[in-house]
């Protein structure tokens, strides 16, 4: 199964979720790993319990589909644009995944500035001008790709996209950590963290949530370079893949504010889905009856037996 999903990556993040430009071969990995270590059983989270609500269904048809086929673009983009950076590490570069300073044998800083190289926006023709310059089956990945959708308008956000696969990629590997300590106030932070970079919206100074556009600039990654800790490792970055919605990100916002709440965000593939919220236990009626009383549906997430859990053999 590995072999067969081995020619895509797959993102997984605190939501345990995969955008369509992704495919399983890093999940299952990960699950033999911890079928052969631990044991996990997610449907009781110590202190904290799971609420999911759910944005009202009238955002959900304004909306309309914003990721399609042309999300893929940007990833891949990537991934064919850091080979032809670097040539020389070409040979190493099979997934997004492998684009990380340990695969790669860099300096933080050295990775930085490999980062700091990949266009922030690229257009169709732009990457079609650069197709002498890549490999044959890269140019036919890409070939394939465009034929599936219409080009944007404003391009492919090559950057901000490959820099939140790559963070989501390694919070995913923080969460294995915090799970194992039992630390759900970690937990709640990374998946606030993760919900920025899918961000859409802030709440304004008068109220009410106004469309934002999140972004890493040249200097958050120059001042990421210098960090040492916690602070320098990639998960610290949000990115910016933008799946939410204004409306889920109101949510989130106003679940975080509520006392006993350790993080929120989006679930599923984003564009309407729900939201996730990680609250202490003797806090959730009274989140609960604060989202009811603002028509915000919620509910405490309870799977059924057996769905959570994996078992050390």
């Amino acid at each position: 199964l590995l072999s067969a999903l081995n020619d895509r990556d797959l993102f997984i993040s605190t939501r345990f979720s995969s955008p369509e430009w992704e495919t399983l071969a890093d999940w299952v990995a990960l699950s033999v790993h911890l079928v052969s270590r631990i044991r996990i059983v997610v449907q009781d989270l110590w202190t904290w319990r799971q609420v999911l609500s759910w944005p009202c269904v009238a955002a959900l048809a304004r909306a309309g589909p914003r990721h399609s086929s042309a999300s893929a673009g940007w990833a891949t983009l990537g991934r064919v644009w850091f080979k032809m950076l670097r040539p020389d590490l070409a040979p190493r570069i099979a997934h997004l995944r492998d684009v990380n300073a340990a695969h790669l044998g860099l300096s933080r800083k050295a990775f930085a500035e490999l980062l700091l190289r990949l266009p922030a926006r690229l257009t169709r023709a732009q990457a079609q001008a650069a197709f002498a310059q890549m490999i044959p089956e890269d140019r036919e990945r890409l070939e394939r790709l465009f034929l599936s959708h219409d080009a944007p308008a404003e391009g492919y956000a090559v950057r901000d996209v490959v820099l939140f696969g790559l963070s989501e990629m390694a919070r995913a590997r923080q969460c294995l950590d915090l799970l194992r300590q039992r630390d759900g106030a970690g937990l709640g932070r990374l998946m606030t963290l993760s919900h920025d970079g899918d961000r859409v919206a802030r709440e304004g100074a008068r109220g009410g949530w106004r469309r934002c556009a999140m972004s890493v600039s040249d200097r958050d990654l120059q001042t990421w370079s210098r960090q040492t800790g916690a602070r320098g490792n990639i998960a610290a970055l949000t990115g910016a893949y933008a799946c939410s919605l204004p409306e889920i990100d109101r949510i989130v916002d106003i679940a975080c504010r509520e006392a006993g709440v350790e993080g929120a965000q989006l679930a599923g593939a984003g564009l309407g889905g729900c939201v996730m919220v990680l609250v202490q236990k003797p806090q959730t009626q009274a989140l609960l009856k604060q989202l009811t009383a603002l028509g915000i549906q919620a509910d405490v997430f309870r799977p059924i037996a057996g769905a959570c859990s994996l078992v050390v053999r």
